[in-house]
């Protein structure tokens, strides 16, 4: 039988932002998310017309990747750390994430899952409780608003995110904070009544405030970038948000 094997576009080593401690952070290619403010482009599939393909995408067996991953073992064990299965999408290579998975619990490496949820329950759910966190993307509350900006719904993402609360792993609730998308009244204020509906179940609450980091991307690969007009999001933006947050849960960060 073929080693199992999926594509990846990079892997970060000394990750402090995806999870507790230091970790080593690994980027699944392919996403079925379109968000106009993606700073990792180069996650997007391969076969768009005009575009090509992404420089670092590389196939990468299991061993191969546990083996890389192994070298800072130490690291881990001392700062609480481990990997982080990130993209991309994790979800959207659901054999090649549960080989992962698996291989890191034997070799009794702490897991982490950062994933925006969108795949069906069939998929998502034994992979989702086989990680010790899940670092859940949530954008937009309301449905139609996720359709309009990022191409999908919310079907998937909040039955497989309903699942998580009642019987998962750790979970960490992330929110993109997004100038003229997330940002708006009603956005805002569903995610603040969620945070209060979920709050004893949820460990931490991160507001993720956007920056214009990853335009050089996207004129390196040569795609338009939807964002290149927007500037960061000003820290009192992000301040006022989760002062408002923390009336409802102890734990809000801004950052990862």
């Amino acid at each position: 039988m073929a080693p199992v094997s999926g594509w990846i576009f990079d892997t970060k080593r000394f990750a402090v932002h995806d999870g507790p401690g230091i970790r080593t952070t690994v980027f699944f290619q392919g996403c079925p998310l379109h968000c106009p403010w993606c700073h990792n482009p180069e996650s997007m599939p391969f076969a768009r017309s005009g575009r090509p393909v992404p420089p670092g995408a590389r196939q990468v067996t299991v061993a191969e990747l546990i083996s890389r991953v192994e070298r800072d073992r130490v690291f881990y064990e001392e700062s609480g750390g481990g990997v982080t299965f990130s993209g991309g999408e994790p979800l959207s290579q659901p054999r090649f994430l549960e080989a992962l998975l698996t291989a890191c619990r034997e070799k009794k490496l702490q897991t982490a899952l950062d994933t925006c949820g969108h795949a069906s329950p069939q998929t998502a759910r034994p992979l989702l409780r086989h990680a010790d966190l899940v670092l859940f993307d949530v954008k937009f509350f309301l449905s139609r608003e996720l359709l309009r900006h990022c191409g999908a719904t919310n079907r998937y993402i909040f039955s497989n995110l309903e699942q998580l609360l009642t019987d998962g792993p750790r979970l960490w609730l992330r929110f993109p904070l997004i100038p003229g998308y997330t940002d708006t009244p009603d956005n805002l204020n569903a995610f603040e009544e969620r945070v209060r509906e979920w709050r004893d179940r949820i460990e931490r609450v991160s507001i993720l405030p956007f920056h214009p980091a990853a335009a050089h991307k996207y004129r390196r690969l040569q795609i338009r970038n939807p964002m290149r007009q927007v500037p960061q999001v000003p820290e009192t933006i992000a301040l006022a948000l989760a002062k408002r947050l923390q009336a409802i849960h102890p734990d809000i960060h801004i950052g990862g």
